[in-house]
């Protein structure tokens, strides 16, 4: 299954699923091994991947869940068990343990919000970082 969302003239969400039961009187499609790519503009795009997952067909959100891989261009990495998308912020938000891996950087928190327009993160919970040798 592939699902594409715009924003203007601008792809803005694709996504694809290895399979897909969509239930059209619930409005949700429930997705095997999915991985949703947002559309980032010079920034590169950022890329979740899950084991399964499920979008709600009217509001463009999703729930990804079974563990959740996540990163950009520049490197950054993030795992966690559940990420929930809401389409109306454009925010991914996770409230289960999270980690998130930059060069020499690896930070633990008890959750996250990542705004996808500033990409700006933050890390909610408690907070771990440890810094590793180059």
């Amino acid at each position: 299954m592939i699902f594409e969302g715009y924003r203007g003239e601008s792809r803005d969400l694709s996504v694809t699923a290895e399979k897909a039961t969509v239930d059209m009187v619930a409005r949700v499609a429930a997705l095997e091994r999915v991985t949703f790519t947002f559309s980032e503009g010079s920034r590169g795009p950022i890329d979740v991947s899950a084991p399964s997952g499920e979008l709600k067909l009217d509001q463009d959100d999703f729930v990804l869940s079974g563990g959740v891989t996540g990163g950009a261009r520049e490197g950054e990495r993030f795992s966690t068990e559940t990420v929930r998308y809401v389409a109306a912020k454009r925010e991914l938000v996770s409230s289960t343990p999270v980690e998130l891996q930059r060069e020499n950087l690896v930070l633990r928190a008890d959750g996250m919000t990542l705004g996808l327009d500033a990409r700006r993160l933050r890390l909610i919970g408690k907070v771990q970082a440890r810094v590793a040798p180059h």
